[in-house]
């Protein structure tokens, strides 16, 4: 990570994004964030995975790590979508 930032000190970065470790972080060191959103299939801190939101404005960078959390019947299945013109059209889209 001493890398990463001090990479992102010389290039002037507001913030750092960066990946692979495949474990969460979200931390401001000096003025420069250092975001890693972990992962969402293969996690390695234990969790059932995790993402990162951030925003950013002229007024600054804001965001988090968000933990995704399994909840069992809170979103029925959707129905089984049905074939047509359309759906053959974006199935074949690399085709045109």
């Amino acid at each position: 990570m001493p890398r990463i930032f001090y990479r992102a000190e010389e290039e002037g970065c507001v913030a750092a994004l960066f990946g692979h470790t495949h474990k969460p972080l979200f931390v401001q060191c000096d003025d420069i964030y250092l975001i890693n959103p972990g992962s969402l299939t293969l996690p390695a801190d234990g969790t059932k995975g995790s993402y990162a939101v951030v925003t950013t404005s002229p007024q600054g960078l804001e965001g988090s790590v968000i933990y995704y959390e399994e909840k069992k019947n809170t979103v029925p299945k959707p129905a089984k979508v049905q074939g047509g013109y359309i759906r053959g059209l974006l199935n074949y889209s690399d085709r045109f």
